[in-house]
């Protein structure tokens, strides 16, 4: 289990792990999930990171899978570089769908 993050600027620290507890979800096979939401919260404060989540819940639903890998760990390993956005989109078969792959590489590379 991560701890959670400490955060100095927080206005509500529930609301804050909430946002925490959501991004471990997609993002705990991340090199250091801590400081990748620390640092996202920092830059783009709690709205934007909720906001930013939400879309990234509903992305999997959007995806093709054959269910050998999870789309989170797909996830971390496109944000730790580990695979090529080109080699996500034959996996995930969004190829076809430029509108999409737009999607995924903003919400990528946003954080």
């Amino acid at each position: 289990m991560v701890d959670q993050p400490q955060h100095a600027w927080s206005l509500d620290p529930k609301a804050e792990n909430v946002q925490w507890q959501r991004f471990l979800i997609f993002h705990e096979h991340l090199v250091d999930p801590k400081k990748s939401f620390q640092d996202f919260l920092n830059i783009c404060g709690l709205k934007k990171v909720e906001e930013h989540l939400d879309d990234v819940e509903k992305l999997p639903y959007r995806l093709k899978s054959d269910g050998t890998i999870t789309f989170d760990t797909m996830w971390c390993l496109l944000l730790n570089r580990t695979v090529t956005f080109d080699d996500l989109q034959l996996i995930w078969g969004t190829d076809s769908d430029p509108d999409l792959e737009a999607h995924i590489s903003q919400l990528a590379f946003s954080q």
